[in-house]
């Protein structure tokens, strides 16, 4: 990974308060079977620093993802040039 290298991270953001009931379903689920838990903002903020990783941007697409909104991202902040259909 070289200095201006970008990395993709297609995650949920799950909200302190007021999320979406399916996300705070995922995040029971995971905590159940992977003793793991969806990130916050915050978290991530955290975690980005802690590897000394620069956040660029951070992006809400409707629950679920969507392709065509990934697809707007990607070309909104030239990370790749898109060939053909996702």
């Amino acid at each position: 990974m070289g200095p201006d290298s970008a990395i993709l991270i297609d995650d949920m953001v799950i909200s302190e308060t007021g999320a979406h009931w399916h996300a705070t379903q995922i995040d029971v689920v995971m905590m159940t079977v992977l003793a793991s838990t969806e990130r916050t903002e915050e978290q991530w903020h955290a975690l980005l620093a802690s590897a000394v990783l620069k956040q660029r941007k951070l992006s809400s697409t409707p629950f679920p993802s969507e392709i065509a909104s990934l697809r707007q991202f990607l070309s909104d902040c030239g990370a790749i040039e898109i060939y053909g259909s996702i």
